[in-house]
């Protein structure tokens, strides 16, 4: 049997914090604070892997502790929500931006609950990895990469998923791009690992450059990437998937220590305008279409292809 993962609760209000307990007992230990300072204390010398901070608990401004709990070395995977009644979006904006995962309503809701753990201890586990992965690049390179992979447009496949939810309730265009490194293969074997992550690192800062404050950037697999655009049509993004293609065409990248040019396709899509699924189902089979399409076209360069919905 697992071991329970270590909760901390930082609340001040008796019924809300029985109320949590009660609901979180079976899948959490439940360390329960009553103050910021406290929590900083606990995260000191315990190894905490989620975290549940109420708006209303004042000692510290609790955006402070978020952002204080996100930038520790040993805690910047860990969720973080915020149990709040505001729902001003610039509110919530700021608060993303300190480090809250996501939000719990005040009072809480069961089902609201249920739903919000599950989908942060999946993001938990990919940032884990992440965030594993850049201590090993560290241990072995003191100049570390690491930080690129921790920053805010690598992260949330979760925030990701919130976006096409978003775009499926206000019926707002969302386009997905694929790209996909042209003879990643090739490159891949005459590369080390480190001159590898190197070479992709430098891909994601060109990416990151061109894209838009508001599309998500999350590095996949085997040199891929992935990019949601909001309120972007296939038509718009195709222009924005060209422009990026040919920059990405004029930089220059380092690979075992010598110049190489990486030229690049991409796949694009949009979800369906009446999806049968939810929305995170909806957002792995956007993934998946444009991986279908994209082995189709990877032994070709320099692609760009529209696909006019993800449907099998």
């Amino acid at each position: 049997m697992n071991a329970k993962h270590n909760l901390l609760l930082v609340n001040k209000t008796i019924l809300t914090t029985v109320w949590l307990k009660k609901h979180l007992k079976d899948a959490f230990h439940v360390i329960h604070v009553k103050t910021c300072e406290e929590a900083l204390i606990k995260l000191q010398n315990t190894v905490i892997d989620f975290v549940i901070i109420d708006e209303d608990v004042n000692d510290i401004p609790p955006l402070n502790l978020a952002s204080k709990i996100r930038h520790s070395l040993s805690s910047s995977w860990v969720p973080i929500l915020l149990l709040t009644s505001n729902l001003k979006n610039s509110f919530r904006k700021k608060a993303l931006n300190a480090g809250i995962s996501d939000f719990l309503s005040d009072p809480p809701e069961e089902q609201e609950l249920e739903k919000h753990i599950a989908s942060s201890l999946k993001a938990r586990s990919m940032h884990k990895k992440i965030h594993d992965v850049s201590k090993t690049l560290k241990a072995k390179e003191q100049n570390s990469l690491s930080q690129n992979m921790i920053s805010s447009q690598f992260l949330l496949h979760d925030h990701a998923i919130k976006e096409v939810d978003r775009a499926r309730k206000e019926k707002k265009p969302l386009t997905l791009a694929l790209i996909g490194i042209d003879s990643y293969k090739a490159i891949e074997k005459t590369c080390n690992v480190l001159d590898l992550n190197r070479l992709l690192f430098s891909l994601s800062d060109v990416i990151t450059q061109e894209i838009r404050k508001e599309d998500i950037l999350i590095p996949s697999k085997d040199g891929k990437f992935i990019v949601i655009m909001p309120n972007l049509t296939i038509q718009q993004a195709r222009i924005e998937a060209a422009s990026l293609m040919k920059k990405m065409k004029a930089a220059q990248f380092q690979a075992k220590g010598k110049p190489i040019t990486i030229s690049i396709s991409v796949v694009l899509t949009t979800q369906d305008k009446m999806p049968k699924e939810n929305s995170e189902d909806q957002y792995e089979r956007m993934i998946d279409h444009a991986d279908k399409a994209m082995k189709k076209i990877e032994k070709e360069t320099s692609k760009l292809v529209s696909l006019k919905g993800n449907s099998d």
